[in-house]
C-alpha cells in the first residue's frame, strides 16, 4: 500500500510543477526580450521615454497592466498607481547589464 502512495504524491507533485511550467502566453517571453533589448539599447533615457518608445515599438503591456485596463506604457506610466511596477520592469532590466 505505501508505493501508491508515493506514486500519487509524486503524480500531483508532477501536475503542479507542470502547470508553473504552462502559466507562461504564447510569446511572452519575446515581448520581454524586446523589452530587455530596448532598455539596453537605450540606457540614458527616462522611464517615461523608454514608456514612449515601448509604444512606438508597439511592446505590448504586461498582462498585469491590461488587466488593468491600461492600454499603453504611457498612459500606465501616468498612474501613480502603475508607475511603481514600470519603474521595477525597467529598473531590472538595466541592472542586469
Amino acid at each position: 500500500m505505501a508505493p501508491e502512495v508515493i506514486t500519487r504524491i509524486g503524480q500531483a507533485f508532477r501536475g503542479k510543477a507542470a502547470k508553473r511550467g504552462k502559466s507562461r502566453g504564447v510569446g511572452k517571453d519575446e515581448e520581454v526580450a524586446k523589452r530587455r533589448a530596448i532598455v539596453k539599447s537605450n540606457p540614458d533615457m527616462t522611464a517615461r521615454e523608454l514608456c514612449e518608445l515601448f509604444d512606438r515599438k508597439q511592446v505590448k503591456l504586461p498582462r498585469t497592466l491590461t488587466n488593468a485596463r491600461m492600454n499603453s506604457w504611457t498612459v500606465a506610466y501616468r498612474s501613480s498607481n502603475y508607475r511603481g511596477r514600470i519603474d521595477t520592469i525597467i529598473s531590472n532590466r538595466l541592472r542586469k547589464n
